[in-house]
């Protein structure tokens, strides 16, 4: 793209030296001639003086025309770089699309032949139910849950999450939350969080959830040397990230905790930033400003945001544990993870993908050059207290 411009440079620079040659020889010739013709030295002079000026005017008019020729040989190349340029922007955008329609087609395929992951790294009830069974929520229910909000019965857990081509070393955690019921013993996520999402229960919790992994992922970023740039990763709702004040929510956990936005990433459903598409981009701008990390979470199960996908700021996207469930066995499946996995580094995203569970699916991502990884094949999800010691083993083998 740059070979015009810098021929036309050579070509300039052989015009000057080629000049500056035969104008120093002419004048050379000149002064000489005058020399030997003139014998008064003070029409000697003049006509020196004169052949002098004369090559110096010629020199400046030289010049000024070479530096318009060379002006507009830059401009000419700097508008076929521009049109270039566009033309590579253009035929990006259509090689998205073109992906777009073709993960459309692989995902419907899918969704004919997917069933349940009986080994999901977060077990328990798939369905939606409260926590006394029933489907409707029913006072003794919401009373259950708010009692366990403001007594803190939760507790968070943390799934590592590893690099796949640096030797699985962790770079985060993903937070999950469990209820520590006093009764029933350990609720998992399933069988309570749609539960508090059709309440509203959902925001009061996930403000707690969200303070929690931010004061201990600040409490292990000091307390192990290498572990400086730790991420803890979030889960938001949909009714946490459709509130107005999230932002300034967040910016004051951030402060509260001292931990660095950029240690923070926010996953956020393909659902959730599809109910209103143009205030979601809205509030995904602001917090991809105030440098927190932002995370496409579950991709692929949706079917709407693949248009939109190149206007969301957003560093990462994180491919279902439905589509890695038969990586290891399926052609089908592994193209759609292939065309997802395309698809994000088109965009410049970087891709994790959850649920992995046997070598063969971790040896399949790294074929296809999946950055990111988490599932039971690396760790379950793990207590404060394992993390530590977790962390403490991997500084020791450094």
């Amino acid at each position: 793209m740059r070979q015009p411009a810098e021929r036309g440079n050579v070509s300039s620079i052989q015009l000057v030296s080629t000049y500056v040659l035969i104008g120093s020889l002419w004048l050379i010739v000149f002064n000489q001639v005058l020399d030997l013709v003139v014998r008064n030295v003070n029409t000697l002079n003049i006509l020196t003086t004169l052949g002098n000026l004369g090559f110096v005017i010629v020199t400046g008019w030289f010049m000024y025309r070479l530096s318009l020729r060379t002006q507009r040989n830059s401009d000419l190349s700097r508008t076929q770089d521009l049109a270039l340029l566009e033309k590579e922007c253009y035929l990006l955008r259509e090689k998205v699309f073109q992906q777009s329609d073709e993960l459309f087609h692989l995902q419907g395929i899918l969704q004919r032949k997917s069933s349940t992951n009986p080994n999901s790294s977060e077990a328990g009830s798939t369905d939606r139910i409260s926590v006394n069974g029933s489907h409707q929520p029913n006072p003794q229910a919401v009373q259950e849950l708010q009692h366990a909000i403001a007594n803190r019965e939760f507790i968070l857990e943390y799934q590592p999450i590893v690099m796949l081509n640096h030797g699985n070393r962790i770079i985060g955690f993903e937070a999950l939350v469990r209820w520590q019921h006093p009764h029933k013993g350990l609720i998992m996520p399933g069988d309570f969080i749609p539960f508090a999402e059709e309440t509203d229960l959902i925001v009061p919790l996930g403000e707690w959830v969200l303070e929690e992994a931010c004061r201990q992922n600040e409490r292990w970023r000091q307390q192990f040397p290498g572990y400086e740039n730790l991420m803890v990763s979030v889960n938001l709702s949909s009714k946490q990230f459709n509130q107005p004040d999230l932002v300034n929510q967040i910016a004051a956990v951030l402060e509260k905790t001292g931990l660095p936005p950029s240690c923070l990433k926010l996953e956020i459903t393909e659902t959730a930033i599809m109910q209103d598409a143009e205030t979601a981009i809205a509030m995904l701008t602001k917090l991809h400003n105030m440098g927190v990390k932002l995370s496409i979470d579950d991709f692929g199960t949706g079917y709407s945001s693949l248009s939109y996908l190149y206007r969301f700021p957003v560093d990462s996207l994180k491919v279902d544990r439905s589509f890695i469930s038969r990586i290891d066995h399926d052609g089908e499946q592994v193209e759609l993870v292939r065309t997802i996995l395309t698809l994000a580094w088109n965009l410049g995203l970087s891709t994790i993908a959850e649920g992995i569970e046997n070598p063969k699916q971790m040896a399949q991502l790294r074929a296809l050059h999946c950055e990111c990884g988490q599932g039971f094949f690396f760790s379950k999800p793990l207590s404060r207290q394992a993390v530590d010691q977790l962390l403490s083993d991997q500084i020791d083998r450094l």
